[in-house]
């Protein structure tokens, strides 16, 4: 079967592993390694998905519905990750055997080339309504000026499918505003091949006051976008998908953007909780440059 011979990633806590083939993933999942929420990525997504959302592996077929399937008497294509790790064990006990003196020298090494070789990420964002797929969560939305006496909420991340179906059930309307990693800034959804009257030419404009912030950090196998909901000078809310779930309590550089222009690298961020429901996530902000705290304060409630 095609899909196959495809090299995935996929996340088991903090650890990333790959790529691995769908034979691979189904000795994982009947083993339990994996399950239907554990996040993939292969070449072409725009970010990691749950294991259940990704309609080409055919779940059915994987039986993740059902009871999980044996494993194939031939060896996978890529050998599954239990056996990776029993490989970093046995290393691990071999490296305690040499002098203390000298394996922690050279784990200073390492630590410090990192420090030196880490930076946040540079992304050059485009946008295009006519290449984007139905079912990748880019777009945000803006409740509040498109309705009487409703304060300013910003949702999402929601995919094209989402956001069509929000739009036939009367749930968001022509006035809400939308936006996505490359536009200029918010847009009307009457202004987007969304409106089933759109003839591609605006008929409004939105205040350039409406540009939003984003945030992106550096992750493999490609950098993680999100929008910045709220914005302070010691911490902030952000919306975004992906397995934010890993960088839980710890320091993580991030790259400022104000729309899809980048103003500042570097930022300290501790992520401190993840809600995959909301896809939402509460962190800190450490020692902020002048720059970021000038950025932040402007688009601060």
């Amino acid at each position: 079967m095609e899909t196959n011979m495809v090299n995935w990633y996929y996340v088991i806590g903090s650890e990333r592993v790959g790529p691995v083939s769908v034979s691979a993933l189904k000795v994982l999942f009947s083993t339990g390694e994996i399950n239907n929420d554990t996040y993939i990525w292969k070449k072409g997504f725009a970010n990691w998905e749950r294991l259940k959302d990704v309609s080409e592996l055919k779940l059915d077929e994987m039986e993740i519905e059902g009871a999980p399937v044996a494993a194939p008497t031939s060896a996978p294509e890529v050998a599954p990750a239990p056996a990776r790790k029993l490989d970093l064990v046995a290393e691990d006990k071999l490296e305690l055997k040499a002098p203390v003196k000298k394996e922690v020298t050279r784990e200073i090494k390492i630590d410090q080339l990192k420090k030196e070789e880490k930076t946040s990420p540079e992304v050059h964002f485009s946008f295009n309504w006519h290449t984007v797929k139905e079912q990748e969560e880019l777009f945000f939305l803006k409740i509040g000026k498109d309705r009487k006496h409703a304060a300013d909420d910003i949702y999402g991340p929601y995919s094209l499918v989402e956001l069509k179906e929000a739009l036939e059930e009367k749930r968001v309307n022509l006035h809400t505003l939308v936006f996505s990693p490359g536009m200029s800034s918010w847009t009307k959804l009457q202004d987007t091949p969304v409106n089933p009257d759109y003839t591609g030419i605006a008929l409004s404009s939105v205040s350039l006051t409406e540009i939003p912030l984003m945030l992106v950090f550096d992750s493999f196998p490609q950098p993680l976008t999100t929008l910045v909901k709220k914005a302070g000078v010691r911490g902030g809310l952000l919306l975004g998908s992906g397995p934010f779930i890993e960088f839980q309590n710890k320091t993580v550089l991030a790259s400022l953007y104000v729309g899809s222009e980048m103003k500042v690298k570097n930022v300290q961020v501790v992520v401190q909780s993840y809600d995959k429901k909301d896809q939402s996530i509460e962190c800190l902000f450490v020692d902020l440059t002048t720059d970021a705290r000038k950025i932040m304060l402007n688009h601060a409630v």
